[in-house]
């Protein structure tokens, strides 16, 4: 512990250097975990936001074909 005392009283930059690394070291670990987080969620959301557009798209498309043949509305009406 003197030892300790010792090199902190002839070297106060260590203890200034590794003040200021210490937290750094966290928030820089706490921005990566972050940032990967946000990467998969973000893959997620382009899957789902694709998803809706083509859904989007393929029930306009149906909804013009039925509207141009003048057929009623709605999946497999034409038996009903």
């Amino acid at each position: 512990m003197n030892r300790l005392r010792a090199f902190i009283r002839r070297n106060p930059r260590w203890l200034g250097l590794l003040t200021v690394i210490a937290p750094l070291f966290i928030i820089l670990t706490l921005q990566y975990q972050s940032l990967v987080k946000l990467q998969q969620l973000s893959l997620i959301a382009d899957k789902w936001k694709l998803k809706e557009f083509l859904w989007t798209l393929s029930r306009e498309i149906q909804d013009s074909y039925q509207a141009s043949a003048n057929l009623p509305a709605g999946p497999n009406a034409e038996y009903h």
